[in-house]
């Protein structure tokens, strides 16, 4: 067998393909293999081919998926579960109908970092002994290195970026007042190689006055302000805004609900600098 498959294993839903990466990418495939959209968005801050590896690792973490390959006289089988019944069901489905005695199979659990080589044969034993899910006792550990591990981990919090929000804010230097006009990064407008919030602190102001009696009487630019796009490549929120609110990034990023793995904060806009003898 030389074939490729995408598999869902939580749905039973198989799919064949030529490449792994292509075809995920490929215009709504992601999305019928199961994929939610939130994870899809991401894919955006992965390099095609550059980061292949470490994309695809990312996706089998994220969701129920197992990549899927032939090599001739042996079948590699990838995914990334904690409790690993589900696609070992489907591995051995997919053997029953497609291996012979002889066929090597080779399993890898990235989840628990295990890995386990054995024939056809082998496996109908073990399963008719203790069922499917006892299948990888028989496993050795297979350590990510180092590199390959922090990576991972970084990516995966890209990955996590579900909710973030782009779009324009004020916050007061004690951080007690804050009004922001955001949408979710999945509703923003493309501009370039930016997703934005079309929406200026001009207008929004008013609405801010009304929240807030004491601004009532400041124009929008007396009250320290930023705002929030994103940039596709590489795949980070940009916030800039003044560094008189530097001590308080963490409550903002909270707020606008941006993993800080994924956040970058910019002071040196000049547009978004406070006048020194302002108060507020």
């Amino acid at each position: 067998m030389r074939e490729g498959y995408w598999c869902n294993y939580r749905q039973g839903a198989w799919f064949p393909i030529h490449e792994h990466e292509h075809w995920i990418r490929g215009d709504g495939n992601a999305k019928k293999l199961g994929l939610p959209d939130a994870l899809i968005r991401t894919f955006g801050s992965f390099c095609l081919v550059k980061d292949r590896n470490i994309f695809l690792l990312c996706l089998m973490h994220q969701a129920p998926i197992m990549r899927v390959r032939g090599h001739g006289e042996h079948i590699s089988f990838e995914f990334a579960c904690e409790d690993p019944d589900a696609p070992l069901r489907e591995i051995m489905g997919f053997l029953d109908k497609n291996a012979g005695p002889c066929t090597g199979v080779f399993i890898r659990n990235f989840a628990k970092d295990k890995a386990l080589s054995a024939s056809y044969e082998q496996l109908c034993q073990w399963v008719a002994q203790d069922g499917a899910g006892s299948v990888m006792a028989h496993a050795d550990t297979e350590v990510l290195s180092s590199d390959v591990a922090s990576e991972l981990q970084r990516r995966r919090a890209s990955c996590e970026t579900v909710d973030g929000e782009v779009g324009l804010f004020w916050m007061s230097l004690d951080g007690q007042k804050f009004f922001s006009r955001t949408v979710p990064l999945g509703d923003a407008d493309t501009y370039g190689e930016f997703k934005i919030c079309d929406v200026s602190h001009y207008t929004a102001w008013p609405q801010a006055q009304q929240k807030y009696t004491a601004w009532r009487e400041k124009e929008y630019e007396e009250v320290p302000r930023g705002r929030v796009v994103f940039k596709v490549k590489p795949g980070k929120f940009i916030i800039y805004m003044p560094k008189e609110l530097g001590r308080h990034e963490a409550k903002l990023l909270q707020k606008l609900r941006i993993p800080s793995a994924l956040a970058m904060f910019d002071y040196s806009d000049i547009h978004y600098q406070l006048n020194p003898f302002q108060s507020e």
